[in-house]
Protein backbone atom coordinates (compact mmCIF):
# COMPACT_ATOMS: atom_id res chain seq x y z
CA UNK A 1 0.00 0.00 0.00
CA UNK A 2 1.49 3.33 -1.06
CA UNK A 3 0.42 6.93 -0.65
CA UNK A 4 2.55 9.65 -2.13
CA UNK A 5 1.49 13.23 -1.45
CA UNK A 6 2.70 16.44 0.14
CA UNK A 7 0.68 16.16 3.41
CA UNK A 8 1.70 14.27 6.56
CA UNK A 9 -1.00 11.59 6.21
CA UNK A 10 -0.04 8.08 5.18
CA UNK A 11 -2.05 5.19 3.71
CA UNK A 12 -5.21 4.16 5.53
CA UNK A 13 -6.49 0.63 6.00
CA UNK A 14 -10.23 0.62 6.72
CA UNK A 15 -12.11 -2.40 8.02
CA UNK A 16 -15.81 -1.56 7.79
CA UNK A 17 -18.65 -3.51 9.42
CA UNK A 18 -22.44 -3.22 9.23
CA UNK A 19 -25.25 -5.55 10.13
CA UNK A 20 -27.95 -6.23 7.56
CA UNK A 21 -26.89 -6.52 3.91
CA UNK A 22 -25.44 -4.37 1.10
CA UNK A 23 -28.85 -3.02 0.08
CA UNK A 24 -29.87 -2.15 3.64
CA UNK A 25 -26.96 -1.81 6.06
CA UNK A 26 -27.89 -1.73 9.74
CA UNK A 27 -26.18 -0.25 12.80
CA UNK A 28 -23.54 -2.35 14.53
CA UNK A 29 -24.16 -3.41 18.13
CA UNK A 30 -22.18 -3.69 21.35
CA UNK A 31 -19.64 -6.56 21.21
CA UNK A 32 -19.73 -6.82 17.38
CA UNK A 33 -16.35 -7.44 15.77
CA UNK A 34 -15.43 -4.58 13.40
CA UNK A 35 -12.23 -6.13 12.23
CA UNK A 36 -9.53 -8.68 12.73
CA UNK A 37 -5.89 -8.60 11.71
CA UNK A 38 -4.30 -12.02 12.08
CA UNK A 39 -1.17 -13.86 11.06
CA UNK A 40 -1.53 -17.34 9.58
CA UNK A 41 1.18 -19.95 9.07
CA UNK A 42 1.11 -23.09 6.96
CA UNK A 43 1.29 -26.34 8.93
CA UNK A 44 2.36 -29.15 6.60
CA UNK A 45 1.17 -32.07 8.72
CA UNK A 46 -2.45 -30.93 8.49
CA UNK A 47 -2.12 -29.24 5.08
CA UNK A 48 -3.69 -26.02 6.28
CA UNK A 49 -2.94 -22.48 7.44
CA UNK A 50 -3.44 -22.00 11.18
CA UNK A 51 -4.17 -18.68 12.86
CA UNK A 52 -1.45 -17.24 15.07
CA UNK A 53 -1.45 -13.91 16.90
CA UNK A 54 -4.19 -11.37 16.17
CA UNK A 55 -5.53 -7.89 16.82
CA UNK A 56 -9.31 -7.65 17.22
CA UNK A 57 -11.40 -4.47 16.93
CA UNK A 58 -14.68 -4.69 18.88
CA UNK A 59 -17.64 -2.39 19.46
CA UNK A 60 -17.43 -1.52 23.17
CA UNK A 61 -20.69 0.25 24.00
CA UNK A 62 -23.73 1.65 22.21
CA UNK A 63 -23.05 3.34 18.85
CA UNK A 64 -24.73 6.70 18.22
CA UNK A 65 -25.21 8.69 15.04
CA UNK A 66 -26.47 11.85 16.78
CA UNK A 67 -24.29 14.95 16.65
CA UNK A 68 -20.82 14.08 15.41
CA UNK A 69 -21.46 10.37 16.04
CA UNK A 70 -19.81 7.94 18.41
CA UNK A 71 -18.52 4.43 17.86
CA UNK A 72 -17.08 3.24 21.19
CA UNK A 73 -14.55 0.55 20.39
CA UNK A 74 -11.74 -1.45 21.94
CA UNK A 75 -8.61 -3.27 20.81
CA UNK A 76 -7.75 -6.76 21.96
CA UNK A 77 -4.35 -8.31 21.28
CA UNK A 78 -4.14 -12.10 21.32
CA UNK A 79 -1.34 -14.63 20.96
CA UNK A 80 -1.46 -18.39 20.31
CA UNK A 81 0.18 -20.81 22.75
CA UNK A 82 1.92 -24.07 21.84
CA UNK A 83 -1.19 -25.87 23.17
CA UNK A 84 -3.41 -23.88 20.76
CA UNK A 85 -5.03 -21.59 23.33
CA UNK A 86 -5.66 -17.97 22.30
CA UNK A 87 -5.24 -15.80 25.41
CA UNK A 88 -5.87 -12.07 25.41
CA UNK A 89 -2.53 -10.48 26.34
CA UNK A 90 -3.57 -6.83 26.14
CA UNK A 91 -6.99 -5.17 26.07
CA UNK A 92 -7.58 -1.44 25.55
CA UNK A 93 -11.21 -0.47 26.10
CA UNK A 94 -13.32 2.50 24.95
CA UNK A 95 -12.82 4.31 28.28
CA UNK A 96 -9.02 4.24 27.97
CA UNK A 97 -8.50 1.39 30.43
CA UNK A 98 -5.72 -1.07 29.65
CA UNK A 99 -5.49 -4.66 30.82
CA UNK A 100 -2.28 -6.65 30.48
CA UNK A 101 -2.05 -10.35 31.19
CA UNK A 102 -4.97 -12.42 32.42
CA UNK A 103 -7.46 -9.51 32.37
CA UNK A 104 -10.81 -9.70 30.62
CA UNK A 105 -12.35 -6.24 30.15
CA UNK A 106 -10.22 -3.96 32.37
CA UNK A 107 -11.93 -1.51 34.73
CA UNK A 108 -8.86 0.54 35.76
CA UNK A 109 -6.57 2.84 33.78
CA UNK A 110 -3.93 0.10 34.05
CA UNK A 111 -4.77 -3.37 35.30
CA UNK A 112 -2.20 -6.16 35.30
CA UNK A 113 -3.03 -9.81 35.78
CA UNK A 114 0.14 -11.55 36.92
CA UNK A 115 3.53 -10.50 38.20
CA UNK A 116 5.29 -7.29 37.25
CA UNK A 117 9.07 -7.03 36.87
CA UNK A 118 10.56 -3.53 36.67
CA UNK A 119 14.24 -3.15 35.93
CA UNK A 120 16.43 -0.16 35.31
CA UNK A 121 18.51 2.37 37.11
Amino acid sequence: MDRIQTSQFGPTLQLRKARGDLDEPLTVADEDYCGLIAGYGYVGATNQFLKGASIEILIDGTPSDSGSGALPSSLRFRTRTTAGAEPTICWMDAEGNVGIGDIDDPDQQLEVGGSIHISGE
